[in-house]
């Protein structure tokens, strides 16, 4: 046997070097010890791809001379591993876990990480690769002659094909590759890579569910056991119904309660509960603002998301739904293709539709341009207006420096403001919602923008300008007109992804699941609040029925799957996020893969996932409401 070129040796050696120093910034910030298999798969499969790679690139380089195929082949193949390891690498120092379907899903907010350094790194490496093939070309060495058999020629290629079937069965068989924000054991680079690709083009088409899961949908449709939800298997229109809640509101009113109250509903953009003073948080004067409006309203415990990211997040909640598709996906996410085109022509029952129905104007305060998606994604739920970045600048007459292209917080909340004290006293009642960018993953304050601490942890960094705005816009809204009248809400789009930051900070109980406890906090003076109120698990999905029950709204037609938090009938025993094709489960607290409940309930997931698909198969077909 020969030993290998000198330059290939190098440059896997220089990719297990990579991936050596990725693995250690991983295991040094996560919460935790990997058993000892997990860390044994984590070293022994990389170096059999790269043992693999070595052996197919030492095969072709032996045989270059007098071959036109031979070189390019092997150059075609160091770029392949190069960029997929560093692809890779990258993605594990970003975002805790490698390129995963869900992080494709959400591939529109990759803007957001361009101060990562990823592209020097993927630059760094072609440079590399560059290097090695001219060293190869160079070096070229005929094919060994003589006395080498068959089998001296084969018994590379052989090892080769071992070692690639050994690391395929290995992430084969790894469990949630699609949705969990960690590394898992058993995964590699170059196959989790290529199992990630195989789930993400093999799915079916624009939304459309396996056939198994569809016909375990319209089996359990008409299951008065079932244990999520019923949804009926006929009727054009199974989701309708005309009460948003069976029961009275369980908190007595004011004599002089407004009749339409104002609501303002906050959605901060990605913010779990687990870091605000209000809910526990351990980081001293972190949200200070929010805290004060935390006594002064009713806090709702152990809520959570039931869908992400953004798109899924707001339809989700303004319809009490669980939508399919989200910013992207496959092609056939929002802000794809047309796509865009076809979506904003569905029809549901939203929060805003049924407002403005009982005489409200409604309006949506976004911080991105016009032409983003998100802007139809917001008008086909029914909203009056759009305030985008360009009307906000009409709005205001002048903006401060934008972030990331879009609104910074300040800016936004002063928008929001400027809106309602132009609004005259005897006018309709409003329903106003808001989005917000500042606290998205991987960004940081912006410039100017007061820093947590040290300044060190960007989460904490851009959770405290958050509340810094929102405190100036509270301490208007307290003096303002409006405090009496208005049912004020702040809550999320979704919980926060679990980037490498805010897993520093998050606690040792963090899940790697994009699931997790939101806020919700209650403003409405003429109601008898308590100070605090359990969900008892319960999540987004019953945000509308909850936000319409609460401005005295108990009965509307609409197309509801949640229910309200203030009817404990109407409690699961579990209950379930989707994100796409990916179902959690919340158990007792914790998020957990659908796979991974307690044995007495895989029963209640299996209903569970039929009630979600039954969903999916009715919005794609447009049956979810009557258009209007």
């Amino acid at each position: 046997m020969r030993r290998p070129p000198t330059p290939l040796l190098f440059h896997a050696i220089a990719l297990l070097a990579a991936y050596l120093a990725a693995l250690w910034l991983y295991l040094d910030r996560v919460p935790g010890t990997p058993g000892g298999l997990a860390l044994a798969s984590w070293l022994l499969l990389p170096l059999a791809e790269l043992a693999a790679y070595v052996l197919l690139g030492s095969a072709l380089l032996r045989g270059a001379r007098g071959s036109r195929w031979r070189l390019p082949a092997f150059a075609a193949l160091a770029l392949l591993v190069t960029l997929a390891w560093l692809a890779q690498l990258a993605a594990l120092v970003i975002g805790n876990a490698y390129i995963s379907v869900l992080a494709l899903e959400n591939a529109e907010h990759a803007r957001l990480t361009a101060d990562h350094g990823q592209w020097r790194l993927m630059a760094a490496g072609v440079a590399a690769w560059g290097i090695v093939v001219a060293f190869a070309w160079h070096g070229r060495q005929a094919s060994q002659r003589g006395n080498a058999g068959v089998g001296a020629k084969a018994w590379p290629l052989l090892a080769a094909a071992g070692l690639c079937a050994v690391v395929v069965v290995a992430n084969a068989r790894v469990d949630d590759a699609g949705g969990t924000v960690r590394l898992l054991p058993g995964q590699s680079p170059l196959a989790a890579l290529a199992r990630t690709g195989s789930d993400w083009f093999s799915g079916q088409e624009a939304g459309e569910s396996p056939p198994g899961m569809l016909a375990a949908a319209h089996a359990t449709g008409t299951d008065a056991g079932n244990a999520c939800g019923n949804i009926p298997a006929t009727g054009d229109w199974p989701l309708l119904r005309e009460r948003v809640a069976k029961v009275p509101l369980p908190f007595a009113s004011d004599d002089d309660a407004p009749d339409r109250p104002n609501i303002i509903v906050l959605f901060a953009e990605g913010t779990s509960s687990r870091l605000l003073e209000a809910y526990g948080g351990r980081y001293p004067g972190l949200t200070p603002n929010i805290s004060r409006m935390a006594a002064r309203s009713m806090v709702v415990d152990d809520y959570f998301n039931h869908t992400a990211a953004t798109f899924r997040g707001l339809q989700g909640q303004m319809s009490s739904g669980f939508p399919r598709h989200g910013g992207a996906e496959k092609g056939s996410g929002w802000t794809e293709k047309d796509n865009a085109t076809a979506y904003e022509k569905k029809s549901y029952a939203t929060v805003s539709r049924i407002l403005h129905d009982r005489g409200y104007h409604t309006a949506f305060f976004s911080p991105h341009p016009a032409r983003d998606a998100l802007t139809r994604l917001i008008a086909m739920l029914g909203f009056d207006e759009v305030y985008t970045l360009e009307r906000s600048r009409a709005l205001l007459g002048s903006l401060g420096p934008l972030n990331r292209g879009s609104l910074t917080d300040r800016d936004l909340f002063r928008a929001v403001r400027t809106f309602l004290e132009q609004r005259p006293p005897d006018a309709a009642p409003v329903f106003v919602a808001t989005y917000n960018i500042g606290t998205h993953a991987f960004l940081d304050s912006p410039p100017g923008a007061k820093k947590y601490g040290d300044g060190g942890n960007i989460s904490l960094n851009t959770l405290h300008e958050f509340d810094a705005e929102f405190g100036r816009f509270y301490d208007w809204f307290i003096q303002s007109r409006h405090a009496d009248d208005t049912l004020l809400v702040l809550t999320s789009d979704h919980a926060h992804y679990p980037e490498p930051p805010y897993v520093e900070v998050a606690g040792d109980d963090l899940a790697p699941y994009f699931v997790d406890r939101i806020p919700l906090l209650v403003h409405a003076p003429w109601l008898d609040l308590p100070a605090r109120y359990d969900a008892r698990g319960r999540t987004s999905l019953d945000f509308a029925p909850t936000l319409l029950q609460l401005a005295g709204v108990q009965d509307a037609r609409n197309s509801f799957v949640g229910r309200t938090l203030f009817n404990p009938a109407a409690d699961k025993p579990l209950q379930v996020a989707a994100i796409g094709t990916s179902l959690y489960a919340i158990e007792d607290g914790r998020v957990k893969p659908a796979a991974k409940v307690s044995p007495g309930l895989a029963g209640v997931v299996a209903d569970c996932r039929a009630w979600v698909e039954r969903y999916y198969a009715l919005e794609r077909r447009n049956r979810i409401f009557p258009p209007l």
